[in-house]
Formats: C-alpha cells, structure tokens, sequence
C-alpha cells in the first residue's frame, strides 16, 4: 500500500469517526416539554413519568424519539421494590420497548408485568385511570 492510498484512507477515516449523530434528536412538536430524551447513537426516547400516588407507581409516557408517536402508556413501578418513584428521582438511560432503564442500573417495569400479567412489545396503553392496573 503506498502511502497515498494510507493518507486517503486516514482521512476517510477520520471524517466518519468525526460524523456525530443529533443526540438527542429534535423534539417531535407533539412530545412534551416535560418529556426528555434517553438513548445512545442508536436512537432513543422521549420519555415523561409523574409519581401517582394513589396506585404508588409512576404513570409514563413513551414516544418514539423520531416522530413523537407514543410507544407507551401505562403505570410503571421499580423492579426491585414494585414502588413508583417521586419525578425529582428519575434519570432516564433508555428504553428497550418493555422497561425504563434509569440511572445506577434501576428499572422500571410496567405495572401489569410485574404483577405477573404477560404483555407484548407492541405499543403498550393504558391510561391513567384504566382499571385494568
């Protein structure tokens, strides 16, 4: 390999090492102020929780981070404890389709999942004052 073909390819390398993905994207003009984004390069979401206390979970809801469109909608609660957590708590890391991701490794999951109620992947809603939580 000359040295030519090494500086072309250095280069090129260096120009998509360089090229940064929009993190996070812009907000989707139907996604809440109070939503914020969690996720990676990969992509991610815009996600807003509020503490309910009545049913001592959070109530959340997902959007996809491109669109807006709401991926989820339900009362989530810590894996570990099966309680909510006060907004001022929750940092965001992600969103697998299923659970929130949050800061030092904790989860939440949906409510209905850890009662032990098998829900699919697909778009999850159940409003705020459904009966079936």
């Amino acid at each position: 390999m000359n040295l030519r073909t090494l500086l072309l390819l250095a280069f090129v390398f260096f120009v998509y090492a360089c090229e940064k993905v929009e993190m996070p994207p812009p907000r989707p003009t139907n996604v809440p102020e109070e939503a914020v984004w969690a996720g990676g390069e990969d992509g991610g979401a815009w996600i807003d929780c509020s503490l309910d206390i009545e049913k001592g979970a959070n109530f959340c809801t997902v959007y996809f981070d491109r669109d807006g469109d709401v991926w989820a909608r339900t009362h989530f609660v810590l894996r570990d404890s099966g309680t909510g957590l006060p907004k001022s708590e929750l940092t965001y890391s992600g969103f697998d389709g299923l659970v929130i991701y949050l800061s030092e490794g904790r989860v939440l999951e949906p409510l209905r999942y850890h009662l032990g109620e098998k829900i699919s992947l697909a778009p999850i809603d159940n409003g705020p004052n459904s009966d079936a939580e």
